[in-house]
Formats: C-alpha cells, sequence, structure tokens
C-alpha cells in the first residue's frame, strides 16, 4: 500500500507525462500532468486517436519506428533494457502545437514478450524553438559570409587549416573552395600572421 501511494504521489506530481499504451497504441493510463501539458484531462487524453494527438508526420515517423521495434523483436534481436526515444509534434487541446520528446520501452509479459509500451514523454517546445532559431541565425550568417563584397575566410589556429572560405576569397587567391580546405594555413598566410 505503502508503495502504491508513493507510486501515485510521483505520478500525481512530475511534470512529465507518463503513459502506458497496448500493442494496439491505445492509452491504458496516462498520468494527470498531461492537463497541465496539454490541456487536455485525463479521460479526454485517453479518447484522443493518434490523428487527433499529433501531426501526420509524427504519426508517420512514430509507427515506422513501431514497426522497426517490433521487427527487431521477431529477429530475436529486442533487448528488454532498450530505450527508444522520438521528437512528436502534437496538438494541445486549444488547437496550438506542442513538440514533445518521448521516451519508450516495451512492456513485457511473464515470457518476455512485448505487452504493451511505456513510456514518459516531456514538453520541448522552447528548445525546438530555439533550435529553429539557431539555424536561422546560421542561415542569415551564411548568406552574409557567401555575398560579402569583401574576401572572407575562417581558420582554426590548432589545426592550422582552413574551416572556410567565400567566393570573393577564391577570386582574389585564384585558389578554389576545396583547395582552401585541404591546405595549411601556412601556404598562403605569413608567418608572422600564424
Amino acid at each position: 500500500r505503502t508503495s502504491n501511494e508513493r507510486y501515485q504521489l510521483l505520478a500525481d506530481n512530475v511534470s512529465d507525462v507518463i503513459f502506458i499504451r497496448d500493442m494496439n497504441l491505445r492509452f491504458t493510463y496516462i498520468s494527470p500532468s498531461v492537463e497541465k501539458m496539454t490541456g487536455y484531462s485525463v479521460e479526454d487524453a485517453m479518447a484522443l486517436t493518434m490523428a487527433e494527438a499529433y501531426t501526420p508526420n509524427t504519426i508517420e515517423r512514430a509507427m515506422k519506428a513501431f514497426s522497426e521495434e517490433l521487427c527487431r523483436e521477431k529477429d530475436g534481436k529486442g533487448d528488454p533494457s532498450r530505450v527508444h526515444t522520438i521528437e512528436m509534434e502534437g496538438y494541445r487541446k486549444d488547437g496550438s502545437k506542442i513538440w514533445t520528446e518521448a521516451k519508450t520501452r516495451f512492456l513485457r509479459d511473464s515470457n518476455g514478450r512485448p505487452a504493451g509500451i511505456l513510456g514518459v514523454s516531456r514538453d520541448i517546445t522552447e528548445r525546438k524553438g530555439a533550435e529553429e532559431a539557431l539555424r536561422e541565425s546560421e542561415k542569415r550568417y551564411k548568406q552574409l559570409f557567401n555575398h560579402a563584397p569583401a574576401g572572407i575566410y575562417e581558420l582554426d589556429f590548432n589545426e592550422q587549416r582552413f574551416i572556410a572560405v567565400n567566393d570573393v576569397m577564391c577570386k582574389y587567391t585564384g585558389y578554389s573552395e576545396e583547395e582552401f580546405l585541404t591546405m595549411n594555413i601556412r601556404e598562403i598566410i605569413p608567418v608572422e600572421f600564424v
């Protein structure tokens, strides 16, 4: 009884969503934290179909991953302690999108065969936003770097090599980008500057 009470205390108060799905991918348990994360009550979340809960691209990736895991089991390569991690884009009750990272593993019957899926899902929407902002920033940097009216190069002094060079620098020196990236910086930059 004490163990059950402790488990219930954890499940009721953790911010991540703990869930169990059967082998038909229907929820058999979902922790109350689903309401804070998605706006859905436990009952509503358990009644959602995959199509109602996730984007089509996410469903496709999740089904592929599930099939691959089942193939591992069929081929005798299943590992009882294996944890699969997948990023999933879904919908909150208000219609907004949410990115989650789900870590899942098979629950097994007394013969060691998969009988369900135990998972823990965490909101990573903020992280995905930061990753997208970083990609956009890098894209803008590359555009500026490549289209600048001056010759620009980036060096790795420890390795004594060029990391990047723009088209203008190639035109100024007569070297191709490939040549720059394979040569030692001392071949083109005077020793006193290295």
